[in-house]
Parts: C-alpha cells; structure tokens; sequence
C-alpha cells in the first residue's frame, strides 16, 4: 500500500465492487449453482467476509447498500431487505466486535449468523405463506454461504491485510 494511499478509502472501494460483484453473480449464478432449494446468497457473503475490517456501524451501512440491491434485484419491498440487512450487519458487526481470531471457522460462523439473522427478521417485515420451507432454505443458504465463505475470506485477507481496523 502506498502512503498516501487511504486504508478506509481502500476499504470502501472493495466493498462496493464485491457488492456490484455479488449483485451479478446473485442475479445470474445463484440458481445455477444451487443444490435444490439451496442457494448461495452472495451479497450476504460479502458482508460477513467484509465485516471484521469495519465497525459495527460499517457493516450495517454495507447491510443498508446490499438490502438496496438485494431487493431491486428481487423486485420486492425495498424496506424489508434494507432492515433485515443493517439488523444482519450489526449482528456480524457485534460479533467481530467479540476479539475472535480470524479463522476459517470464524468466517464460515460469521457467514451463517449473518443469513440466519437477515432471513428471520426478513420472515417477520415480510411474511411468506410457507415458513417451513422458508427456514429450511435459510439453513441451507447458511451452510451454504459458511462453505464459501472460507475461501472468499482468504482472499479479502490478503487485498485488505494492514488495511482499517476502525473498531
């Protein structure tokens, strides 16, 4: 990193291309590569993998902007998916906010908490008719999404080592 180069500038960069990235790759390789009902979620990915290089209030403000892009690509309620994000950020925000080591375990934990936390608030600001099969793919989605998470987490290590840790 160059000195006069911003660790936080840095940082907002590469949040904003995985979440231009994972947009993409929700819209158009999330089913492809689903395994039933099972699907990856990308934008919730980035936010878990981002989430121990920012401050709670960082990885509610990526949950606020991956919600936004979330629901204009679902064609939804806005609202619902922008809440459910920032309420997903600061659970994942809080949880880094506890010291863990990173470590694969760590990241694939992070992954899992963060889909868990925005499909039940979710479930609650927009119901759906069969709930059973809405957490059964919510689980799915947080084994998922932990599975992935460990090698994506890998590589934003490396683009982002030195970089903010404004906690």
């Amino acid at each position: 990193m160059r000195k006069d180069e911003s660790p936080v500038l840095r940082l907002i960069l590469v949040a904003g291309v995985l979440l231009w990235l994972a947009g993409g790759c929700q819209q158009s390789a999330a089913v492809p590569v689903s395994l039933g009902s099972f699907a990856p979620n990308y934008l919730l990915l980035v936010m878990a993998v981002l989430a121990p290089y920012m401050s709670t209030f960082g990885s509610a403000t990526v949950g606020l902007f991956a919600g936004i892009v979330q629901g204009g690509l679902a064609g939804a309620n806005l609202t619902a998916y922008s809440v459910s994000r920032i309420f997903s950020g600061l659970a994942v925000g809080k949880l880094h906010q506890a010291e863990l080591a990173q470590s694969p375990f760590v990241a694939a934990l992070s992954a899992a908490v963060t889909v868990v936390v925005a499909q039940a608030v979710l479930l609650f600001l927009a119901p759906t008719v069969n709930v059973g099969a809405f957490v059964l793919a919510t689980m799915g989605t947080a084994i998922y999404n932990g599975v992935l998470a460990v090698p994506l987490d890998w590589a934003i290590g490396k683009v982002l080592r030195n970089s903010a840790h404004d906690r």
